[in-house]
């Protein structure tokens, strides 16, 4: 694997702090490399400030759909492209601004691509995927220690999104300066963030268009 895939995978290895390794680089022979079906770990990466710049999730596919849990819940999928080495699907927590669609190449027993979120196209980034039995055990077992079903930090965002509108109305002058001076701070560097993930993001759409 080379190009975007490997990149993708330096980026998820950095961020979330786990070797991705595939018992294929380790000399044994791919099993089911083919299927689609089963069990896959990996984890995506987003332009994150206050959220996880990577989330583990793991992934349950079948011939036109599946499930997958991660850090923000439990969401279904509905493959709607798989032609080849190329597959497609969208990812539903469930209602209209909680979908996102993912779009990735399958080689090797791992699919690797980018997302992005229908309702607000430039909130997007990159994803990692293998098929359980093509990693390692360490990698497999510690990829599954990483999933969570729910996240302090999403509730922590909020909060700060109340405080940036409320500060400034309802505190005092010395008080509301500094906050509004920190709020524009953090949102200069979630910019920044979002640019460089932007840069990862279109490597897989150029691939992939």
């Amino acid at each position: 694997m080379t190009g975007p895939t490997e990149r993708t995978r330096a980026l998820v290895t950095r961020e979330l702090g786990v070797a991705l390794e595939l018992v294929a680089e380790r000399g044994y022979r791919e099993q089911g490399e083919g299927a689609l079906a089963g069990e896959w770990l990996g984890a995506f990466a987003q332009p994150g400030l206050v959220l996880n710049k990577a989330t583990a999730m793991r992934v349950e596919l079948d011939g036109e759909d599946g499930t997958s849990v991660d850090e923000y819940g439990t969401a279904r999928l509905a493959i709607t492209r798989h032609e080849g080495e190329r597959i497609a699907w969208r990812k539903d927590y469930g209602g209209p601004t909680k979908t996102f669609d993912y779009v990735g190449r399958r080689a090797h027993g791992v699919i690797a691509g980018y997302w992005y979120a229908p309702a607000l196209r430039r909130f997007g980034g990159v994803f990692w995927l293998a098929r359980a039995d093509q990693l390692t055990e360490a990698s497999a077992t510690a990829l599954r220690g990483k999933v969570r079903t729910w996240s302090w930090r999403r509730h922590a965002l909020r909060a700060l999104l109340v405080g940036m509108v409320a500060v400034p109305v309802l505190a005092p002058p010395l008080v509301a300066v500094p906050a509004v001076g920190s709020a524009w701070l953090a949102l200069y560097a979630l910019n920044r963030r979002r640019e460089a993930m932007a840069v990862e993001r279109r490597e897989w759409e150029r691939l992939l268009r």
